[in-house]
C-alpha cells in the first residue's frame, strides 16, 4: 500500500481532532442549563471564552517550542491534552470540573500552531496556500461531521442508560477519537523540521512576549495579523448571532441551526480545499486575500436581506466562500514572511490573534444583537468592508517589505551587539 503523504496524515489529524471537538460543542449548551439553570447563557459564555482565552495566551509559547524541539513532539503532546480534556469532560459532575475540562483543552490546543508551521515545512511557498486551504478544510468538515456524531452520542447514551449524564456519552466518543488519533499519528508522523533548520532560543525565552511583540509590529506581518483578526471577528460574532436570530426572527429550531452550519461547513471545506487550489494557479494570493475579505462583506450585508430559512442558504454560502478564500491566503502570506526558523513563533501569534478574536467577537454579537436582530449582520459587514482597505493597505506593505523576514530577537540583538 502506497505510504500516506505527511500533508495527508495532517489533514487527518486536523480532521479527527476537529471531529472530538464538534463533538461536545452542540451539548455545552444542555449542560449550562443542567449545571448553571439561573445563567446559563453566562456558563456558556464562561465556557467558550476560557478555551479561547488560554490557547490565545499559550499558542504563541508552543509555537516557538516547536521551532526549537521541531512539530512533531507538540503535535503529540496537543493531542495528549485533548485526549484527557474529554476524558475530564465526560466525567464531570459539576461546571466547575466541565470549566477545567475546557482550560486543560486550552492550555494544550497547540495542534493548528503545530500543523500550519508543519504545513509550512513540507510545503514550497507556491504550494503554501494550497497547503493551508487543506487544513481549512479539514476545520471545515470536523465541524460538519462532529456534531451529527455527538448527536448520535447522546441519543445512544440515553437509550442505553436513561439516567446517564448528557456529557458523558459525547465525551467518550471524543475521548476515544482524539485517542486513536494520539496513537496514529505516533506511528505515522514523521518530522517536518530537521535539526539543522530549527532556532536556538533558549528555554528562558519560550514564555517571553518580545518574539510575540516583535511579529505583531513587523512591516508586512503586522498588518496581515490584524487583517487575519478582523476576518476572524466577523465570522466568530455571525456564528453566535446566526444561532440567535435564526431562532428569534427566522423560527428555525436547534436542528435546523446545525443543518444550515452544517451546510457552512461543507461550502468552506470545497472553498477552502478545492476552490483555493485552482485559483491560486492564476491568481496572486494577495489578490485573493483582498477579493475573499469583500466576498465575505458582501455575505454578511445580504444574510438579513429578506426573512426566511431557504433565503438565508445563498448569503452564508457566499461568506463560506469567502472565508474559505481569504484565510489560507492570509495565513500562506504570514507563513511566507516568516523566518525559517520562526514559524511556529509567527503562526502561533497569528493564532493568538485570531483567538482573541474568537473571544471578543462574539461578545460583541451578543450586545448588538439585544439591540436589534440585524445589527451584528451590518456591523460586521461595514467592519469586512473596511478590511477590505486595510486588505490593499496590507497587500501594499508585502510588495514594499518583501525582503523582510522576520527573525528571531535574539539575533537581531546579536547583530547590534557585532555593529556596535
Amino acid at each position: 500500500m502506497k505510504r500516506l503523504s505527511s500533508r495527508t496524515i495532517i489533514f487527518f489529524t486536523v480532521f479527527i481532532d476537529l471531529l472530538g471537538f464538534g463533538v461536545i460543542i452542540p451539548i455545552l449548551p444542555a449542560l449550562n442549563h443542567i449545571f448553571m439553570p439561573r445563567q446559563p447563557g453566562v456558563g456558556a459564555a464562561v465556557l467558550m471564552t476560557a478555551f479561547s482565552a488560554l490557547q490565545m495566551l499559550f499558542s504563541p509559547f508552543w509555537g516557538r517550542v516547536s521551532d526549537r524541539y521541531g512539530r512533531r513532539p507538540i503535535l503529540l503532546l496537543s493531542l495528549f491534552g485533548s485526549t484527557a480534556s474529554y476524558v475530564i469532560f465526560m466525567l464531570a459532575p459539576s461546571f466547575a470540573v466541565l470549566l477545567a475540562s475546557r482550560v486543560f483543552a486550552g492550555l494544550f490546543g497547540a495542534n493548528i500552531t503545530a500543523a500550519q508551521a508543519y504545513i509550512a515545512d513540507v510545503t514550497t511557498e507556491k504550494e503554501r496556500t494550497a497547503g493551508m486551504g487543506l487544513i481549512g478544510m479539514a476545520f471545515g468538515l470536523g465541524f460538519v461531521f462532529g456534531p451529527i456524531l455527538g448527536g448520535a452520542a447522546t441519543r445512544l447514551g440515553a437509550w442505553i442508560h436513561p439516567g446517564l449524564m448528557p456529557n458523558a456519552a459525547p465525551g467518550a466518543i471524543a475521548a476515544a477519537i482524539c485517542g486513536a488519533n494520539l496513537l496514529w499519528a505516533i506511528v505515522a508522523l514523521p518530522e517536518s523540521l530537521p535539526s539543522e533548520r530549527r532556532g536556538r532560543v533558549r528555554i528562558r525565552h519560550f514564555a517571553s512576549t518580545r518574539e510575540a511583540v516583535a511579529t505583531l509590529f513587523h512591516p508586512s506581518l503586522g498588518p496581515l495579523i490584524f487583517l487575519l483578526f478582523l476576518v476572524t471577528f466577523a465570522f466568530s460574532n455571525l456564528e453566535v448571532s446566526f444561532s440567535l436570530y435564526a431562532v428569534r426572527v427566522l423560527h428555525i429550531g436547534i436542528e435546523g441551526v446545525y443543518r444550515i452550519f452544517a451546510f457552512i461547513g461543507l461550502v468552506m471545506a470545497f472553498a477552502q480545499g478545492y476552490l483555493v487550489r485552482r485559483l491560486i494557479r492564476y491568481v496572486p494570493e494577495s489578490i485573493l486575500m483582498v477579493a475573499g475579505a469583500a466576498v465575505l462583506a458582501l455575505g454578511l450585508a445580504l444574510v438579513t436581506a429578506r426573512a426566511g430559512a431557504v433565503y438565508v442558504l445563498l448569503p452564508m454560502a457566499i461568506v463560506a466562500v469567502g472565508q474559505g478564500l481569504c484565510l489560507p491566503s492570509i495565513l500562506s502570506l504570514v507563513s511566507r514572511g516568516a523566518g525559517t526558523q520562526t514559524q511556529g513563533n509567527v503562526l502561533g501569534t497569528s493564532q493568538a490573534a485570531a483567538s482573541l478574536a474568537r473571544i471578543v467577537g462574539p461578545a460583541c454579537g451578543g450586545i448588538l444583537f439585544d439591540w436589534g436582530p440585524a445589527w451584528p449582520f451590518r456591523a460586521a459587514a461595514a467592519l469586512m468592508t473596511l478590511a477590505v482597505g486595510w486588505g490593499i493597505f496590507s497587500r501594499r506593505r508585502l510588495i514594499a517589505h518583501a525582503a523582510t523576514p522576520a527573525r528571531p530577537t535574539h539575533e537581531r540583538k546579536e547583530e547590534l551587539r557585532t555593529a556596535g
